[in-house]
């Protein structure tokens, strides 16, 4: 069976490993994802990690998951503009309709954790968008916040103090991370996705 653990400071178990959902949404057979979270929730894996901007994929979890959904943790992300979206990206605007589109496609009342995706530091440092990520939260439709990026952008997100998580690039050609931004987000208890 799959470890779980604590993300970070947060109360949420997660298995130690997780599944990205990107590619569920850019046409995968349905029998195939059923039978997919079949085998998740088999080898213990209960940590979902999808986005707005992945085409069809929250759909696909709420219609697959739905009376198991509170077996797993799922993290979406919002904040970039995708299809027919319209907008500047990050803005209050953006991030709000992004969060109410992942609630009703999944067919939830509050989402587990919800990361800013990818946007650059001057973003974090302007301030809109996390303002309306925590604005979320505190309205109740977002458990816990966090950041999804890299070097520069990932350390101005941990500086900051706000966000419960952090998720980032870590692989076996990119390890950049272990550098500053992993020793970074451990001092500063925040769970790490990678």
């Amino acid at each position: 069976m799959e470890k779980v653990a604590k993300l970070g400071s947060t109360d949420l178990e997660v298995s130690r490993h997780g599944f990205g959902a990107a590619r569920i949404g850019d046409g995968v057979p349905l029998e195939q994802i059923e039978e997919l979270f079949d085998s998740l929730l088999d080898a213990g894996i209960t940590f979902i990690d999808t986005a707005d901007c992945y085409n069809q994929s929250e759909e696909l979890i709420h219609r697959y998951l739905a009376d198991r959904i509170g077996e797993f943790v799922i993290a979406t992300k919002c904040g970039c503009i995708a299809g027919d979206e319209q907008g500047e990206e990050y803005s209050r605007d953006v991030i709000e309709r992004s969060i109410d589109r992942s609630l009703k496609r999944m067919g939830l009342d509050c989402l587990d954790l919800v990361f800013l995706h990818s946007c650059s530091a001057e973003v974090l440092r302007e301030g809109e968008a996390t303002d309306a990520l925590l604005r979320a939260r505190d309205a109740g439709k977002v458990r816990y916040t966090g950041y999804s990026g890299d070097d520069e952008a990932a350390l101005q997100a941990i500086s900051m103090g706000v966000f419960d998580a952090l998720q980032v690039t870590f692989n076996i050609l990119d390890q950049s991370a272990l550098g500053e931004v992993l020793p970074a987000a451990e001092r500063a208890g925040m769970g790490v996705v990678a």
